[in-house]
């Protein structure tokens, strides 16, 4: 049982880790974009920096799930410390 949240921390890290790594490449472009292509037609620029926004909060939005995931072994891990006492 112990060993199956160890697993489950172990892959909720990993991916704590992707979703750091995707934030970083998606405020770059954000960025870049804020910061004026000039060469860029505008529609498609502010099109460009809707739809980075909203994978952000969507990136957001799986990290917060993810420490939620996180939270939960570590309980189970107490609980079960607990019961054997």
């Amino acid at each position: 049982m112990a060993m199956d949240a160890v697993n489950r921390l172990s892959v909720i890290a990993t991916g704590m880790g992707q979703l750091k790594n995707q934030f970083q490449q998606r405020h770059r472009v954000l960025n870049f974009l804020l910061k004026s292509v000039r060469t860029m037609d505008p529609v498609r620029k502010d099109a460009r920096i809707r739809a980075s926004r909203k994978h952000i909060k969507g990136l957001e939005k799986r990290q917060h799930a993810m420490k939620a995931m996180e939270a939960s072994p570590s309980s189970t891990i107490c609980h079960g410390k607990n019961n054997r006492d």
